[in-house]
């Protein structure tokens, strides 16, 4: 019941916004953000209460998996 994507550092602020944007507008809760870096790269770990969930966020950012 999570979802991983990754984002380029440059990147990050700007997907972070949409992201939350995106939560808000379904009404999606996360349980949890937990996020790596990996040299240039952030790894953001997202999870969920349901697979459902889990499933619409990784679908709707599919760019960034």
């Amino acid at each position: 019941m999570y979802a991983i994507i990754i984002l380029n550092g440059v990147e990050l602020f700007a997907a972070l916004v949409e992201i939350r944007e995106w939560l808000d507008c379904n009404r999606y809760e996360p349980v949890r953000f937990k996020y790596d870096q990996d040299g240039d790269d952030v790894v953001l770990s997202v999870d969920f209460k349901t697979d459902v969930a889990a499933s619409a966020f990784a679908k709707r950012f599919p760019d960034y998996a």
